[in-house]
């Protein structure tokens, strides 16, 4: 039952076509994704953008009309998917690269090792001949539902060395090229500390005591 407490918490399915209404604000947005949310709404399923529109989270609306633009077709088209907070991600990513002048190419496929053969996955934006994947997790589940103090472990390894075996490995890329995970660690637990702990080890205190003063 617990479980089932938590499901509903974690993602409350009950919106209605009001909450659509938000989109006026955000023609881009309206123009986009009025016809699949309107759906997701009538099919009882859910969406990341119904809780942006819910939870009146105008810094992200707001970037995302004002920059529609500038954000290549293939991404606009991957925020209706399961995908929207990596691509979220991916496109401040992008947009940064921009501003910065900087060339890029998005979602390029990876070779196998041996073969050189095209493989069924690619990597998330290539700059430079730098290979960089963008992975943006998400709070931990523990932590979004707690009722009460507790540890919070140091997830940001798993996150890092997961997403590195699924995505890099057997890759001719990954002997030829510089390759990367970018973690996004807004919305999640992750403390940019425990990222390089994660790395390098996690930071020791040593006390050192004057044995005659004390």
């Amino acid at each position: 039952m617990r479980a089932g407490v938590w499901g509903d918490v974690l993602e409350n399915r009950e919106y209605d076509q009001s909450i659509l209404a938000r989109l006026g604000d955000y023609p881009e947005l309206k123009r986009h994704f009025h016809t699949r949310l309107s759906r997701k709404i009538d099919q009882a399923t859910y969406h990341p953008m119904l809780d942006l529109l819910r939870n009146d989270a105008e810094t992200y609306l707001t970037f995302l009309d004002e920059n529609w633009h500038r954000i290549p077709a293939a991404k606009q088209q991957q925020l209706l998917g399961d995908a929207f907070e990596s691509t979220l991600s991916e496109i401040g990513f992008l947009l940064w690269l921009d501003d910065h002048g900087l060339s890029y190419r998005i979602d390029v496929p990876l070779h196998h090792h041996e073969t050189g053969k095209e493989l069924d996955k690619d990597v998330d934006v290539v700059v430079e001949n730098s290979y960089i994947e963008i992975r943006a997790p998400q709070l931990w589940r523990n932590l979004d539902v707690a009722n009460r103090a507790i540890g919070i472990p140091n997830t940001a390894y798993n996150k890092i060395a997961d997403k590195f075996k699924s995505d890099y490995t057997n890759t001719a890329e990954l002997t030829e090229d510089s390759v990367f995970i970018a973690l996004d660690i807004t919305q999640s637990e992750i403390m940019p500390e425990q990222v390089v702990a994660s790395l390098y080890g996690s930071l020791k205190i040593q006390l050192t005591y004057d044995t005659e003063s004390g």
